[in-house]
């Protein structure tokens, strides 16, 4: 389920062909940091902070699966997003 991402679900194969191009130009070119999410050594989503053209600054993004959502991990990656962005990036 995609509840605030794109455009709404999207197939297996968009998805990969998505994902091919982050892991070939975002992360060969370092073109933002993207972080993998895990809770109890199980990948439960990502997170990303990166430039936008909107306005000034930056943007953060992040993804969870649904058998996290609602125990708070969201506003926890949220906070931690803002604070690096600040902190690291300026």
């Amino acid at each position: 389920m995609s509840r605030w991402m794109g455009d709404g679900p999207s197939s297996e194969a968009a998805d990969r062909a998505l994902f091919g191009r982050v892991f070939t130009k975002v992360y060969a070119d370092n073109l933002f940091d993207v972080w993998a999410v895990r809770r109890d050594g199980r990948l439960v989503g990502h997170a990303e902070i990166k430039p936008t053209d909107v306005v000034e600054g930056y943007e953060i993004i992040y993804a969870l699966t649904p058998q996290v959502w609602g125990c708070g991990l969201g506003v926890e990656l949220a906070e931690a997003l803002v604070a690096y962005g600040f902190h690291s990036l300026g």
